[in-house]
């Protein structure tokens, strides 16, 4: 289950929104776990705006500045009746404004680079970092074909995204 909140006034349409962030977590996480049962993970998506991010950014991890995408992995398993469990994903959270101006600044559509932000997103919630330049190759990796999966052929994966 995904559940998206949004934040008051961002200035953007949100169903559109709402349509590529459940496209591609239901993509990843066919591709990342292997199932497609919507019932089997729980996940957050935020959308915000440059002001609140920097905000969260400052309590979670002491930057005191914007960014594209935060991201707070769970990783928990609940049972929830006797023939299942939930995996709690954890908490994604993305400044459409800064997403917005990044895909003017790098020429590319808004819908791709949300796309490359959800799941660069989901993607720490699975454990991937760009710590390293290894982990960030294996991240890069996964990023370019999953991305590819969903039709979006050149992502122009920065470096330090």
């Amino acid at each position: 289950m995904i559940e998206i909140l949004v934040d008051r006034n961002l200035g953007f349409e949100i169903s559109p929104i709402n349509r590529v962030i459940e496209r591609v977590v239901t993509k990843a996480v066919k591709e990342l776990s292997n199932t497609e049962e919507r019932d089997s993970y729980y996940l957050s998506v935020f959308l915000t705006n440059n002001s609140q991010i920097a905000k969260i950014n400052k309590k979670y991890s002491k930057k005191n500045k914007a960014t594209n995408v935060l991201s707070f992995p769970q990783d928990v398993e609940i049972k929830v009746n006797k023939k299942g469990t939930v995996t709690l994903l954890g908490d994604i959270v993305l400044s459409l404004e800064m997403i917005m101006v990044e895909s003017e600044k790098q020429n590319k559509t808004f819908e791709n680079h949300l796309s490359h932000m959800v799941l660069h997103g989901l993607l720490h919630l699975y454990g991937f970092t760009h710590n390293n330049s290894d982990d960030w190759k294996k991240m890069e990796r996964l990023e370019r074909e999953i991305l590819l999966k969903l039709s979006i052929t050149n992502p122009k994966i920065e470096e330090n995204a």
